[in-house]
């Protein structure tokens, strides 16, 4: 029960005291605090003060007892109490209009009251009632901690707040997002957006350091303000409502683990029978009957200034941003990742083609780079339109293109589809005698490249690729004609083939690009 006016005039050491204005505000005029004061109000007085005084300078002058009555009002006091002699003091009619006009308190004490027993007497009521309302915090606490542990809601817990507080509350998360609220509020939906500015009240949920959320506060049912509620709420109920935000965290990181885990079983082809793969899939809210490209990404440190980058660590993050994205795009989208490499598995629409896939790789980059800043990508991308529930042999796929895409630093990414010459490349290489054939040719390559320090095997690729045109690969080389020149006939010296020929060109390129992509040393 808070300490009033009304129970200030029933106090013992104030007895025969009179109220002379606001007497029908007295039950609702809280006060907080008592103090003397008889010199320039300044800052000296707090709100829901009482302010005792004789004021001793001010008879005879009513501008400035109507300046101190003023002053004292102006600072939010509770009340102003003056003691009188009787003998040849009057109040100002001024100060008493003023305090009628504005509803302010005035009080007057009799003289032979003490004020040292008054503030005595008070501060035992303001004691009392302060430690009243700490105990109904500690109970608003104690039913919180209850409802924590009887599984209830975040609807529940603004329900327990409004019915101890003073007003109806909402509780959001750190992006303003609704959670619950009391009954008051029931027209603001779970996951729609409150408008902080309609709320007088708002209180951080914090916990050892962590911004979890807010706490509403609508406006006081008995239009006043406590100045206090704040403070406490931050002491009783933000400990408490943190335990809720706890609870949700721990269960989205489970669930999100269990999918993560899943998506990887696919990616593996570690699968249970295809019955039980549906169930578990229907359990996640997967979809394995839609078409799904996979599309590896690798990241990796942008420069070598750059800390090394952990996809584990800012895993959360990174999910939120792709799967908000596939939203956008209107895609399903399963994503995990292994290390440094991330696994997706993008829904292919059979009209859509690759453009579309790399306008959805640009895009994710964008939103990548906000988790990862110091992170860049390299991504290898599987068939466009593979065959339905075929995730294991997708993965395979993507991760030959994301080998080729590392092999090759100007490429950033690398489909499937792009992989036919590499994939014939391996097929040839299985061969014992096409291996021993390219290592010879390309070890008298070497050879020849370090006698006279020239690259001719990346020399007679870039000749091929401006199709034998000396001028051109001259250029591209940044070399003299003559020079160009000399280095392809150093080329049919240390091979013993001529590129005049069509198949001593087709041998050496076969050989060349097997020693480049694949190991040729015996088994």
């Amino acid at each position: 029960m808070e300490f009033t006016v009304q129970q200030f005039l029933q106090m013992e050491s104030a007895a025969g005291s009179q109220l002379l204005t606001a007497q029908r505000s007295a039950a609702q005029r809280v006060i907080r605090s008592i103090s003397v004061m008889e010199g320039p109000v300044e800052d000296f007085v707090r709100q829901d003060e009482l302010v005792l005084t004789i004021a001793a300078e001010l008879w005879g002058y009513p501008e400035r007892f109507l300046a101190f009555t003023r002053q004292i009002r102006d600072a939010g006091a509770a009340a102003l109490a003056i003691s009188m002699k009787g003998q040849g003091q009057e109040l100002p009619p001024c100060v008493f209009q003023f305090c009628l006009e504005q509803g302010f308190p005035l009080i007057l004490v009799p003289w032979e009251r003490r004020f040292s027993e008054i503030i005595e007497e008070a501060h035992r009521w303001i004691h009392h009632s302060q430690q009243e309302e700490m105990d109904a915090y500690e109970q608003l606490r104690r039913e919180l901690f209850a409802s924590y542990l009887s599984d209830g809601s975040f609807s529940d817990a603004a329900q327990i707040l409004s019915r101890r507080g003073n007003r109806p509350f909402c509780i959001t998360d750190g992006a303003w997002q609704v959670r619950g609220c009391c009954r008051e509020l029931a027209g603001l939906a779970p996951g729609q957006t409150a408008d902080e500015k309609a709320f007088p009240l708002c209180l951080h949920i914090r916990s050892q350091g962590r911004l979890y959320g807010y706490l509403l506060g609508g406006l006081p049912r008995d239009g006043r303000d406590r100045p206090l509620e704040k403070e406490y709420l931050e002491r009783y109920a933000a400990l408490p409502l943190s335990l809720w935000f706890d609870r949700e965290q721990t269960i989205t990181a489970t669930r999100m683990r269990l999918k993560s885990d899943f998506v990887r079983r696919l990616a593996q082809g570690q699968v249970e029978s295809p019955q039980e793969l549906r169930e578990q899939a229907a359990l996640m809210g997967f979809c394995l009957e839609l078409p799904y490209t996979c599309i590896l990404g690798q990241a990796q440190p942008r420069d070598k200034q750059s800390p090394p980058v952990e996809l584990e660590a800012a895993w959360e993050g990174i999910l939120g941003r792709l799967l908000e994205l596939g939203r956008a795009v209107h895609r399903a989208l399963l994503a995990t990742c292994q290390q440094d490499t991330l696994i997706l598995y993008l829904e292919s629409p059979a009209q859509e083609g690759l453009g579309e896939l790399y306008q959805f790789l640009d895009q994710a980059q964008e939103r990548l780079a906000q988790v990862l800043p110091q992170a860049g990508w390299r991504w290898g991308i599987g068939e466009l339109h593979p065959q339905t529930g075929a995730f294991h042999q997708e993965f395979c796929n993507a991760q030959l293109a994301l080998e080729l895409c590392l092999r090759q630093p100007e490429a950033g990414r690398v489909a499937y589809q792009d992989t036919r010459i590499h994939r014939l490349l391996a097929a040839i290489a299985q061969d014992p005698q096409v291996r021993q054939m390219a290592r010879e040719l390309c070890a008298r390559l070497r050879t020849g490249e370090r006698t006279r320090r020239l690259e001719l095997g990346a020399t007679f690729l870039c000749y091929l690729e401006h199709g034998c045109n000396v001028s051109q690969t001259a250029r591209a080389l940044h070399l003299h004609r003559q020079s160009l020149i000399h280095r392809l006939h150093r080329l049919e010296e240390v091979t013993g083939l001529s590129l005049e020929n069509y198949n001593d060109r087709f041998l050496l390129e076969l050989c060349v690009r097997l020693g480049a992509g694949f190991s040729l040393e015996e088994a």
